[in-house]
């Protein structure tokens, strides 16, 4: 997504990024369909000599505001309903991992999370008490982990952030 747009304060990108300790292949970059700000999801393959499993993982971050037009703030839910939509057809197939940013003010009810759950229907995990005021924001969702039990835990600290991170953990 774009930042800075005067003179003093210039563009770059700024967004989402897979860390990683374990090579990554196939990397794909997904522009977003939006109306505020650039928004990509980006996911690759982890490629591990000492797993049978082959296995992808992403990273998604959907709106938190439409635009004035949409009421900013309520609005938003049908913008995040069509970005989650939009993945569906770009999600790698087979075993996935994806943590996501859903912004999802009104909970964990709203179209783009109930849209996700339905892709990962063979198991989702998601942490719904992210936040002091108990909003859905943050999620990761597993899918096809034949023989690989998927947990995640909520680190208690937010670095100054509305968002906790959430570590997710494949083991078998």
């Amino acid at each position: 997504m774009r930042n800075g747009n005067t003179r003093q304060e210039p563009s770059d990108d700024r967004g989402n990024a897979i860390l990683s300790t374990l090579p990554l292949s196939r990397p794909v970059a997904v522009e977003l369909p939006g109306v505020r700000q650039r928004r990509v999801a980006v996911f690759a393959g982890i490629e591990s000599t000492t797993s049978a499993h082959r296995i992808s993982v992403g990273v998604v971050h959907l709106d938190a505001l439409a635009d004035f037009h949409r009421l900013w703030l309520f609005g938003t839910p049908s913008v995040r309903a069509m970005q989650a939509r939009s993945l569906a057809a770009v999600m790698p197939k087979g075993a996935l991992v994806v943590g996501a940013d859903l912004n999802t003010w009104h909970g964990a009810t709203e179209p783009a999370p109930t849209f996700l759950r339905g892709l990962f229907a063979d198991g989702h995990l998601m942490a719904d008490e992210s936040t002091p005021l108990h909003r859905s924001l943050d999620y990761l969702f597993f899918r096809s982990m034949s023989g690989l039990k998927a947990t995640y835990r909520i680190i208690p600290n937010a670095y100054g952030s509305d968002h906790y991170p959430l570590v997710g953990r494949l083991s078998s």
